[in-house]
C-alpha cells in the first residue's frame, strides 16, 4: 500500500513548491516525491502557473492540426459480381482486390 501523498492546497502553496523545486534544481516530479506531494497535482499547478505566465507575455495559444499518416475512408467498398458480394476498406490494396475479383470472376 503507498502512502498517500498531500495535494497542493492552493496557489501560494504552489508558488512555495514550484520556486523551492526550481532553488533545488531537482523536476518537479522529484520534488513531490521527495517532500511527500502528490506530483499530479503539482504538476497541474505548474501548468497552470506557465499559462498565467504566457499569457501576461500576451503570448496567444497555438492549434496545430494532426492528420493520421494514411487517411482512412469510414465507409467500406462494396463491389458486387453477380451474386457474390465482396466488402473490403476503402484504402484496400488496389492489386489483392484485383486478385480477389480475378479468382471471384473465374469461378
Amino acid at each position: 500500500m503507498t502512502t498517500p501523498r498531500r495535494k497542493i492546497r492552493d496557489a501560494a502553496d504552489a508558488e512555495t513548491q514550484l520556486e523551492n523545486a526550481r532553488r533545488a534544481g531537482v523536476p518537479n516530479r522529484e520534488w513531490a516525491a521527495r517532500e511527500g506531494l502528490c506530483a499530479r497535482s503539482l504538476n497541474m499547478w505548474s501548468i497552470l502557473r506557465a499559462q498565467r505566465v504566457r499569457r501576461a507575455a500576451g503570448v496567444r495559444p497555438r492549434f496545430v492540426e494532426l492528420l493520421p499518416a494514411s487517411p482512412r475512408a469510414s465507409t467500406p467498398l462494396r463491389v458486387v459480381l453477380d451474386d457474390v458480394v465482396v466488402e473490403v476498406p476503402a484504402d484496400v490494396d488496389v492489386d489483392l482486390l484485383t486478385r480477389v475479383l480475378r479468382a471471384v470472376r473465374a469461378c
